[in-house]
């Protein structure tokens, strides 16, 4: 009996662990510390820095880092200077950050919670964030 009791602690405290408002105050004390800021993202298109799956995207400065997990040694530089953003849409909690790249299409797709992380590297962002913001207080 003790033995399925731990078991359900245990279960509990993964879910706490994993919960979006533990992962937004760990990225902020990160953030507080100047620590790399590490959070779930993806990066689409057609360019060679794009990829297929999910992993995790890292803001670390001026740079930001495509890698398949977190701790994975192998990652894949984001030339951010090269991207200009367009669009911000959201779908089911997940911010999909529409940039170009030349003539490519790049998706950058995080947490919503995370997006403003990624206004301090993407140009354009912010002032794309800044619009959606007052057209939402407009409606």
């Amino acid at each position: 009996m003790l033995d399925m009791f731990l078991d359900l602690v245990a279960i509990v405290v993964d879910l706490r662990d994993s919960s979006p408002r533990k992962r937004r105050r760990d990225l902020r004390k990160a953030d507080a510390a100047g620590r790399p800021l590490v959070f779930d993202g993806a990066v689409r298109g057609e360019t060679d820095y794009c990829h297929d799956g999910s992993g995790v995207l890292e803001v670390a400065g001026r740079e930001l880092v495509w890698r398949d997990e977190v701790g994975d040694e192998e990652s894949f530089s984001v030339p951010v200077e090269r991207l200009m953003a367009r669009e911000v849409t959201t779908k089911r909690r997940r911010a999909h950050v529409t940039c170009t790249d030349g003539g490519q299409t790049v998706t950058l797709i995080c947490p919503q919670y995370a997006v403003g992380y990624l206004a301090r590297v993407v140009p354009g962002l912010a002032a794309v964030l800044g619009a959606s913001q007052a057209d939402a207080g407009r409606v």
